[in-house]
């Protein structure tokens, strides 16, 4: 009998202990999960830091719960659901990153070849991965290389017209001119206009602005001016040179915009010095120098100075294209290697991005303009589809999405280049410039 007890209460302490461990257990495993965050854990911070905070990203899910789409990660939603349970029984939480106001829109990429890709594109910021998707890609013939190879697109909004200039002579030394009817597609106007006789480099037109009565390519080439074209006749009616005290003669390639009111224009030289004037890249110098021009008189061919600026940049930074916000408060420069935001009213750098490379290689932005919704922008790159030996053999153009307000690059580009070429059975290198835009169709 007592060997029996005994042994009931050997078994007994042999039960205990294992209790005893199995609770030991349990602890250990909820310290580990408490210090050693899970991946579901780790996709949720993540999450929040992208959309800025956790009243954005809970914005962001329940937009997408209330359109139908399927979340990028359910689990982590599911965790900050049970975590954040009044947060998401509230009302009115700040918007997250949203897609363009309309979503959609026709972007008109000069594709460097007599032509501009057509591309119809549809906006979602909040697709972390693919936020451009393009809908249809076409194009607009303007001339043969010879005389129409271009860099520019520039839409008239209030008449439909998209009026574009060469960055190449024809072979009497001269710039052609032409307008494009948006609704048809097609070239509806042309002219043939003489460059100054001030030329020492080129190449010739690039960025362009415009007033209500004239279309305004800037000469991109030694020296810079800009060209006044009359928008109804296609004449040119005078070309502003820089000259203005306020204008160093040490730049090279001068691009410019106007602002949404069309009361300013912005210009954007790239600094050289002294000797380098229009020698591109390698120019001795790294600043960009930024110019606003009062555009009344700049209709009187008088090169006014309302502000300038320097901006600093890099050895392999140089002036394209920039853009003003359609708010007129921000002007965006494609400059390369990386992109600018700046105050309109102070030309202050407010945001500096540095382009990634791929491959090695630089991936060169030349342009940015806005989308609809006052927060993103498209960058027009030059990426290199091809290296050898550390160098690009083959280019694609490539549009990609970029937030104005964080300075970051969004997503993986879109090809609007070579995926069109491929469909023309072309294999060829694609190389893109200038873009303009227009929303909501």
């Amino acid at each position: 009998m007592s060997k029996l007890k005994g042994l009931k209460r050997g078994r007994l302490g042999i039960l205990l202990i294992c209790f005893g461990l199995m609770i030991a257990l349990f602890v250990t495993a909820h310290t580990v999960s408490a210090t050693s965050p899970s991946i579901t854990y780790q996709r949720l911070t993540a999450s929040i830091e992208y959309f800025g905070g956790l009243e954005g990203y809970i914005a962001a899910v329940k937009e997408k719960e209330a359109r139908g789409e399927a979340l990028t990660y359910p689990d982590a939603a599911a965790l900050a659901k049970k975590l954040y349970p009044k947060q998401f029984a509230g009302t009115a939480p700040a918007p997250a990153p949203k897609p363009s106001a309309k979503g959609t829109g026709t972007v008109y990429v000069a594709g460097m070849g007599g032509h501009l890709a057509k591309v119809k594109v549809k906006i979602n910021s909040a697709d972390p991965d693919n936020p451009i998707q393009v809908l249809e890609l076409d194009r607009t013939v303007i001339g043969p290389p010879s005389t129409n190879a271009t860099h520019d697109a520039r839409i008239d909004h209030k008449t439909g017209i998209l009026y574009s200039s060469p960055y190449v002579k024809d072979t009497d030394g001269k710039a052609h001119m032409a307008a494009v009817d948006m609704k048809t597609n097609e070239v509806i106007k042309r002219s043939v206009v003489p460059i100054s006789n001030r030329m020492t480099a080129g190449p010739i037109f690039c960025g362009s602005g415009q007033s209500a009565k004239y279309f305004m390519p800037v000469f991109m080439g030694y020296e810079g001016y800009i060209s006044l074209i009359d928008k109804n006749t296609l004449e040119q009616k005078a070309m502003v040179h820089f000259d203005n005290p306020e204008f160093s003669k040490d730049y090279t390639w001068a691009h410019g915009i106007n602002s949404p009111d069309m009361k300013e224009f912005f210009v954007i030289v790239s600094a050289a010095a002294p000797g380098k004037a229009g020698t591109g890249i390698a120019r001795g110098a790294t600043d960009l120098v930024g110019y606003v021009l009062d555009m009344a008189d700049l209709e009187q061919g008088k090169v006014t100075v309302k502000r300038k600026a320097n901006i600093p940049a890099g050895s392999g930074s140089v002036a394209f294209r920039p853009s003003y916000t359609l708010d007129g408060k921000k002007i965006l420069v494609s400059a390369r290697d990386r992109v600018f935001v700046l105050d309109a009213s102070t030309l202050q750098v407010l945001k500096e991005t540095m382009i990634p490379t791929a491959k090695g290689v630089v991936v060169e932005c030349h342009d940015i303009i806005p989308t609809d919704d006052g927060k993103h922008a498209l960058l027009a790159l030059r990426y290199p589809a091809k290296v050898e030996g550390g160098k690009a053999t083959s280019l694609d153009g490539v549009i990609q999405l970029y937030n104005i307000e964080t300075g970051k690059i969004l997503g993986w580009g879109t090809s609007v280049c070579a995926a069109c070429h491929r469909e023309m059975g072309l294999d060829k290198n694609s190389v893109l410039c200038g873009m303009d835009a227009v929303w909501g169709n």
